[in-house]
């Protein structure tokens, strides 16, 4: 498989842990602190047993591998404790689309400081993916027009950013050592910064209360130890093969299925995830939607 297709699965994945996240911190967790520790608490453990296999294969990396991953760990503990921290007051389908506007600060980064190349074709599907991303984060309002949520759009906006700058910092991981052992040192990285922006007195006890609950174990279990560590690595191995500039603009597509599922999972007879499905939210991201299909089809034609 080529990159594109790794970095499409990756999307799958990532658009169902994500409607998950959403369940488990609306529904389980009392507060997004203790949802971001748990996850940092799984993705330490997870990169030492990574490691622990690893290592003793390819050998221990250089000094400077060693801090681009500890960084680009650092910079994904960011853009998702922002992230998490938007979906308590934000939906779902709208918080993702604005923190999926992370090619935009990808690719003027990976252009402007580590040299890749984009054509005029590139930069156009690009542009569209994000614009596409914006026009979902609008919200029609009684009586017409739209209007922006000033709160959501600035924490999502610097989540934004923060995950654009760990992609192309991912990207130059890749280039210094094997994707496991970036992989391994970066969810290391990301473990201890989830934990960090999250602790407060209690978090733990809160979070040790929601995961002794069957259900919320289980669903915990699902979408973080398993699709979501499976994903993960799914990036690695894409900006391993592709461009940083192109993987992020692939998983810009997020929203597409982040949509679909959260329509489906919010109907009158299985509402899960309470998105709005009233008819001039549903026009709205669905036309952002095609703007941004239509960005990801001129990218893999391109």
């Amino acid at each position: 498989m080529n990159w594109l297709s790794i970095s499409l699965i990756s999307v799958a994945m990532f658009s169902l842990v994500t409607l998950i996240d959403k369940r488990l911190i609306v529904t389980h967790f009392p507060s997004a602190s203790s949802f971001n520790a748990s996850v940092g608490i799984w993705n330490l453990i997870s990169g030492l047993i990574v490691l622990v296999f690893v290592l003793p294969i390819y050998g221990v990396p250089s000094i400077q591998a060693v801090l681009i991953c500890l960084f680009a760990g650092f910079l994904w503990a960011g853009g998702l404790s922002l992230f998490f921290y938007s979906l308590r007051f934000e939906e779902v389908s709208r918080a993702t689309s604005l923190w999926m506007t992370a090619p935009i600060f990808s690719s003027w980064i990976a252009v402007s400081f580590f040299g890749e190349k984009l054509n005029t074709m590139q930069w156009f599907a690009i542009a569209s993916v994000v614009i596409g991303a914006l026009m979902m984060s609008f919200k029609p309002v009684e009586g017409g027009g739209v209007k922006f949520d000033r709160r959501a759009l600035l924490v999502l906006s610097l989540a934004s950013f923060v995950t654009g700058l760990a992609f192309v910092i991912n990207k130059e991981a890749t280039n210094l050592t094997d994707v496991w052992t970036t992989h391994g040192v970066r969810n290391i990285s990301m473990g201890l910064g989830l934990f960090a922006f999250s602790y407060k007195k209690g978090v733990i006890s809160d979070a040790y209360g929601v995961l002794k609950n069957f259900r919320a174990m289980i669903l915990f279990g699902f979408a973080e130890l398993l699709l979501a560590s499976i994903a993960a690595f799914l990036v690695v191995v894409a900006l391993n093969m592709g461009p940083a500039s192109l993987v992020a603009t692939v998983s810009s597509t997020r929203p597409l299925l982040v949509l679909i599922l959260g329509v489906s999972m919010s109907t009158k007879y299985f509402n899960v995830l309470g998105e709005t499905i009233d008819r001039d939210s549903l026009l709205v991201k669905f036309a952002a939607t095609l703007v941004i299909v239509t960005g990801v089809s001129i990218l893999a034609l391109a």
